[in-house]
């Protein structure tokens, strides 16, 4: 039992690592349009992406706009993927790894 919590937990931490290497969305990017970048940290993911579907219909022919609406989005839908993995979880009555699942999330983005 405890190898199996211990591959779920190197899974996660890979997975957070991941979206930070890969993505590179909290310190670079995001930086740039401070006001989305304020919604971010505070859990406001979905006003962030739209206020990044503005700006992106206004440059439609901006890339780096396009590719940072894609890993944003990209981000989200994951982050709702634990969620409805935690959410399952609690319905199983298996409350301590729904615990894991949303302290992990929390580490993603504190506030969501």
């Amino acid at each position: 039992m405890p190898q199996i919590f211990y591959k779920f937990r190197v899974l996660m931490i890979g997975i957070v690592f991941g979206f930070y290497a890969i993505l590179g969305l909290h310190d670079s990017s995001l930086s740039e349009y401070p006001q989305i970048y304020k919604h971010w940290n505070n859990g406001n993911l979905s006003l962030a992406i739209s206020q990044l579907e503005v700006i992106a219909k206004k440059r439609a022919n901006d890339d780096n706009i396009s590719e940072l609406l894609k890993k944003v989005v990209f981000q989200k839908r994951k982050l709702d993927q634990w969620i409805t993995k935690a959410n399952d979880l609690e319905k199983q009555k298996k409350y301590k790894e729904a615990k894991r699942v949303l302290r992990f999330v929390r580490e993603i983005n504190p506030n969501f």
